[in-house]
């Protein structure tokens, strides 16, 4: 998608979307980058139909069929004599996997962020806790697995130990035994990688990270549910408190979720 549109420059496709699925994808990735970027914002309609296929020389039935797909993700809903209109980011399909990889790199991603945060401090602790009981070796063996790759990353994160961090959390959600948690792995992975991003030079803020995710490690080692939550809560502390320092926007209130626990040793 980006690729596409890094220069402004408009695709041609001569062919109907029913013969050729490509045609649709070009009109699909048109309107979510002008909606990712802010072109057309929440409430806006979008170009006349005809306009569209204009621009893009694509035929009405791949146009129709782009709307439907989007519509069906969330993004868009049509009514009659209103047009075709973008919807709040609250309504889009936010658990689906496809909408998570869109919204990953746009600027839309921040403002999910504080959302994202407080549902990682509500779920992983008590993932940590049920995997501490639950775990088997073999999932245990993965967790550990993911840690080594985070300790690549002793003094500066790079896709490796960015990647590990991810693992590490998303193997807890699988080892929690709850099917409903291990389908959340796409929206805390997303969370994980945008929180790294933002604070990835913060050395000292590394160390603090990989000390308590070790820490969780070790209580799902030794089977303490209790000392599990506590640990995974800190964790997710000390990632609020970093893009609080940085002057990112989190809710002051969200920490009080944290702060009901031991977050400070």
């Amino acid at each position: 998608m980006e690729e596409y549109f890094s220069d402004g420059a408009t695709l041609l496709a001569h062919a109907d979307s029913a013969s050729h699925p490509k045609v649709r994808w070009i009109v699909i990735e048109h309107f979510l980058h002008q909606i990712l970027s802010g072109n057309i914002k929440t409430g806006e309609a979008l170009p006349h139909v005809n306009d569209i296929c204009e621009r893009l020389q694509v035929s009405r039935t791949a146009v129709r069929e782009a709307v439907g797909f989007l519509s069906a993700k969330g993004l868009l809903t049509a009514k009659a004599g209103s047009g075709t209109r973008v919807r709040p980011l609250a309504e889009w399909s936010l658990l689906d996997t496809e909408v998570i990889s869109w919204l990953r790199d746009s600027r839309m991603s921040v403002e999910l962020l504080e959302h994202m945060l407080e549902v990682r401090m509500i779920l992983e602790p008590e993932a940590a806790a049920l995997a501490s009981v639950r775990a088997t070796t073999e999932q245990i063996r993965a967790i550990e697995d993911a840690l080594k790759e985070m300790e690549t990353g002793e003094t500066h994160r790079g896709p490796e130990s960015t990647q590990g961090d991810i693992d590490f959390h998303t193997r807890i959600l699988d080892a929690s035994g709850n099917i409903i948690l291990a389908r959340m792995r796409a929206l805390i992975g997303m969370s994980i990688e945008l929180s790294v991003r933002l604070t990835f030079t913060r050395v000292p803020s590394i160390k603090e990270s990989l000390d308590g995710h070790r820490n969780i490690l070790d209580a799902i080692r030794s089977r303490n549910p209790e000392k599990a939550r506590s640990a995974a809560a800190r964790v997710v502390y000390f990632a609020v408190r970093d893009l609080r320092e940085l002057n990112i926007p989190v809710r002051p209130d969200s920490l009080y979720i944290l702060t009901k626990g031991d977050t400070k040793g």
